[in-house]
C-alpha cells in the first residue's frame, strides 16, 4: 500500500530494515502506527520528494526513523497527534 501512495504521488521511498530485537507489543497497533507514519510522509510530500524508513537497533530498543522532503508539522501538531493516537 504505502509504496504503490508513493508511486501515485511521485514520491520515492528507501527502506533500511536492520533491526536485531524482536518487536514487542501488539503487532496490529504497531504497525498501524507505523503506516500512519509512513502514509503521512507521503501524503504530505512535494511531488519528486523522498521518504527514508529506518529501523535499527539501539541498545535493547528498536528505534523507527522516517524522514521525508515534506511540510514540518508544528512541535504541538505532533504531541497532539502522538496522544490521540496512542492512549486509546
Amino acid at each position: 500500500m504505502v509504496e504503490s501512495l508513493g508511486h501515485e504521488r511521485g514520491v520515492s521511498v528507501e527502506t533500511d530494515f536492520t533491526r536485531k530485537q524482536p518487536m514487542v507489543g501488539d503487532e496490529s497497533r504497531i504497525a498501524r502506527g507505523h503506516n500512519h507514519l509512513l502514509t503521512n510522509a507521503i501524503r504530505y510530500n512535494r511531488a519528486g520528494g523522498h521518504v527514508r524508513v529506518i529501523l535499527a537497533t539501539e541498545g535493547a530498543d528498536n528505534v523507527l526513523t522516517v524522514t521525508d522532503t515534506g511540510h514540518r508539522a508544528s512541535q504541538q501538531s505532533i504531541s497532539l497527534t502522538c496522544s490521540s493516537d496512542f492512549t486509546e
